[in-house]
């Protein structure tokens, strides 16, 4: 039985009972921040989902927060996304998902491997042979881009004559470099920004044409999360004591079984947190994939900033690709979750991934910079002239006959305007289209363009007026 609590009224709120225990006003003010935090990180994710099932007019005419009670849910945004431009939607998702676990894998796969090298050998790279590689690196790359030279002929030389270095210049060097100085140099890596080494990355690329691939991304993705790899499994690598890899080696067993066998798996609960940060970062990459990507290689981050369209950003559509380009995070982290509750660092490394996720959530949409595509099907689902619309531009309406597509060529020999066909016309002619029609144009797309006749459809494919 507990006995009566006979303190003073001040104590009893204020003071806890025993050390197990907490006071009631401490405990109402926990409660209270912990409800408060709630709401603060799971409001964006209630708002993205109410969003995807309202019209465009429901979400200017909002804020609607209550379905079926402010408003009528619909899945006419979902049908838009996953049927009447699935194509588009797809293409994009399976992208990211080759390019993000490709690269996730390689890259916690050889950083693994490079951060038990740190900590378990004793490396004195000669720093002869570190000038050596640079120089012959930057003469294939001055080769390559300024002589237009073969990259692959310029980097057998570059690999003969690495070789040669290091026999001859690399042997007579005293100075090296050791352990310490070649994890500072990896993780300086993430140092830099993005941006300064973007433009070359892309150089590069196109020289050896593997722009808008898979290649280009997979590498590009693990040269960058390679040194945050190396940097979180170290200290998971130096936890593990030396005198169970020590008793195997005695048994006969080689460095590469030791590691495998032994070293991995003691320390998966941080491979697979640094699996799940790692991940995120693959995923929600925008830079380099704008850079590398055009249209084949098209990543979600791109499709998300592709709704930021000259119409403004479409919400209803944006909704339904971040909620389908966060549900692969939310199910691996389901997955990886038991290997993750036990681990050293594990609580700054599961902070960051939270953090992570709940940034890469509220960042989604495109920067405000980035102009994407126009969707060239939203007139035929009744949004391009919808009610919002109409209300803003109440001038600019489709005509109710659609007018013939025809042409007026000025340069004929008659020198008079001449009204024929578009596909009668000369192809080196200057075409000229007829007023009517490009008022119709007009009116029905944003993105025309008068001159080419052509508008910007979605997935940045130019398209005939029809």
């Amino acid at each position: 039985m507990t006995t009566a609590d006979n303190r003073p009224l001040r104590q009893r709120l204020f003071e806890p009972r025993n050390i197990s225990s907490q006071a009631l006003v401490p405990k109402l003010a926990t409660y209270a921040a912990l409800l408060l935090w709630t709401f603060v990180a799971l409001m964006p994710l209630y708002w993205v989902l109410i969003t995807s099932f309202k019209l465009p007019i429901q979400v200017d005419a909002g804020p609607f927060y209550l379905p079926f009670i402010d408003y009528r849910p619909t899945l006419d945004a979902w049908h838009y996304i996953l049927v009447d431009i699935a194509r588009d939607t797809i293409r994009p998702y399976v992208n990211s998902v080759v390019v993000a676990l490709a690269s996730t894998c390689l890259a916690v796969l050889v950083g693994a491997m490079a951060a038990y090298a740190l900590v378990r050998i004793r490396f004195r790279v000669k720093i002869a042979a570190v000038a050596s590689f640079i120089v012959l690196v930057l003469g294939v790359v001055v080769a390559v881009g300024y002589f237009d030279a073969d990259w692959r002929l310029g980097s057998a030389i570059a690999i003969a004559l690495f070789f040669l270095c290091l026999s001859t210049i690399a042997r007579r060097s005293r100075r090296a470099l050791t352990n310490g100085d070649i994890e500072f140099w990896m993780i300086s890596n993430r140092i830099m920004p993005p941006v300064v080494a973007v433009l070359p990355i892309y150089l590069m690329f196109q020289k050896v044409h593997l722009l808008d691939t898979w290649t280009a991304l997979v590498a590009t993705y693990t040269a960058v999360n390679l040194p945050i790899v190396v940097w979180l499994t170290r200290d998971f690598f130096a936890a593990i004591p030396r005198d169970l890899e020590e008793s195997a080696e005695i048994d006969g067993a080689s460095k590469y079984r030791v590691l495998f066998t032994i070293a991995l798996p003691l320390a998966r609960s941080g491979l697979a947190a640094t699996f799940m940060l790692v991940f995120i970062l693959s995923w929600n990459e925008y830079l380099l994939a704008l850079f590398l990507s055009n249209v084949k290689a098209q990543t979600m981050p791109l499709l998300v900033a592709g709704m930021n369209g000259t119409r403004g950003p479409q919400w209803w559509y944006m909704s339904v690709v971040i909620i389908i380009m966060i549900a692969p995070v939310v199910v691996i982290a389901a997955m990886l979750q038991k290997h993750i509750s036990r681990g050293l660092l594990l609580g700054a490394v599961k902070g960051c991934i939270l953090l992570l996720a709940a940034a890469s959530l509220l960042s989604a949409s495109a920067p405000a910079w980035s102009q994407a595509p126009t969707d060239y099907r939203m007139w035929q689902r009744g949004y391009d002239r919808s009610t919002v619309y109409r209300s803003m531009t109440p001038t600019l309406q489709l005509p109710d006959a659609v007018p013939t597509p025809r042409v007026v060529v000025p340069d004929n020999p008659g020198r008079q305007p001449m009204l024929i066909d578009p596909a009668e016309t000369d192809p080196g002619s200057q075409l000229m289209f007829s007023p009517e029609w490009l008022a119709y144009c007009r009116a029905k797309y944003n993105s025309f363009n008068s001159r080419t006749g052509k508008y910007l459809s979605y997935g940045g494919v130019y398209r005939t007026c029809r």
